[in-house]
């Protein structure tokens, strides 16, 4: 059901005071804020149907919603309660009903642009991959710096130095199952932990305020359900990479 938009962008304040967006930097937060609208509705008005699989996430800006259950539980939740710091009914497909019970703000920030924010931030961590990184100040630097980068590369693949991991076919095959349709997280904390290390980096991520924490998740099928299956794939995909250019260089490690 559509409804009545402002046409006005959440600040970056608003944005950080979400549990979830904490931890995004000042020009993401703008970035976010400007693909972002406040939106407003009216007493009475559904806000998230039950069964819905739209992805997105809701935050409450202000005013009373009332979540409603399959079996008839109710629960309120109003801005300045502990669970409105967090997206509302996150959960897909939705668990249920989102009412608001007096006028409501809101915004609503499309699950893959907030993904894409998020996944920035991994790569941030590792700006190269792993220990191949180019750290010039300046472009002479860093021709130089990328034409020795280079060289040690070959040098470290012909020499069989370069420490190739087998996780690589672990995110093929959570790629081939979710291009299947099989989504049940289950199967796909299966396939991550034939890799131990890979499963402990994925438990760490999810356990990240970032992700939403409201608790620790301890098992690789929690850590599955908190992220989505989406960005779990990336994520597995990411660590892989990191692994595929590890070397025993000491000149690339120094770094």
């Amino acid at each position: 059901m559509m409804q009545e938009t402002a046409s006005n962008s959440p600040t970056t304040e608003l944005l950080r005071s979400f549990t979830p967006l904490q931890d995004l930097s000042e020009n993401e937060l703008l970035k976010l804020s400007s693909i972002t609208e406040i939106e407003q509705a009216p007493a009475g008005r559904l806000l998230i149907k039950q069964g819905s699989e739209q992805d997105y996430s809701f935050f409450l800006v202000s005013g009373h919603i009332r979540l409603r259950a399959a079996d008839g539980k109710i629960s309120d939740v109003r801005k300045g309660d502990p669970a409105a710091d967090n997206p509302i009914s996150q959960l897909l497909p939705r668990r249920y009903d989102v009412i608001s019970v007096s006028k409501v703000s809101f915004i609503r920030i499309n699950g893959a642009d907030l993904n894409k924010i998020k996944l920035r931030n991994q790569a941030a961590e590792s700006a190269s991959v792993s220990g191949y990184e180019v750290s010039g100040e300046n472009d002479e630097e860093t021709n130089e710096f990328e034409n020795q980068l280079t060289f040690q590369f070959l040098q470290d693949l012909e020499n069989d130095k370069l420490e190739l991991p087998s996780l690589p076919e672990v995110a093929l095959r959570i790629g081939r199952a979710l291009d299947d349709n099989v989504s049940d997280a289950a199967t796909i904390a299966k396939m991550i932990q034939t890799d131990p290390q890979i499963t402990a980096k994925l438990i760490k991520a999810a356990n990240c305020a970032i992700y939403g924490r409201r608790g620790e998740v301890e098992t690789c099928t929690a850590a599955v359900i908190r992220l989505g299956n989406d960005i779990t794939h990336k994520l597995v995909v990411t660590f892989a990479m990191r692994e595929l250019f590890k070397s025993e260089s000491s000149l690339l490690q120094q770094r």
